[in-house]
């Protein structure tokens, strides 16, 4: 019976390395994705490209929430709901959305840089 406990803990401890590899692996694809992500909404935004702006907001709010940044997320959404109803963002959230994800791509920047070394 010991043994079997043992197994399992191993089986866990596995497990939850494979979850922080994976985790570690979509922080990275998310800073390699996101670089010119608010660059890319602005223009979209300022051509009239609205469908597009609301397609790259949808994919910033639900790859935020899947590496746990949960207020990017939340910000993404409420810009994600404007431009939905084909409404332009006011640039003080845009502005917010902005300074969000940059706050987020430096986090995760060091972070990276620093389970790297």
């Amino acid at each position: 019976m010991l043994f079997l406990l043992y197994n399992d803990h191993n089986a866990t401890s596995s497990a939850d390395m494979i979850d922080n590899e994976l985790l570690q692996e979509m922080k990275a694809l998310f800073i390699k994705s996101n670089k010119y992500t608010i660059k890319n909404i602005d223009q979209s935004m300022n051509h009239g490209l609205l469908a597009d702006a609301h397609r790259l907001v949808h994919t910033l709010k639900s790859s935020a929430l899947l590496i746990g940044q949960a207020r990017l997320s939340s910000i993404a959404y409420e810009a994600e709901g404007l431009l939905k109803a084909n409404t332009q963002l006011p640039r003080i959230l845009f502005n917010k959305l902005e300074k969000e994800l940059t706050r987020v791509l430096n986090e995760l920047s060091t972070a990276t840089q620093g389970d790297s070394v």
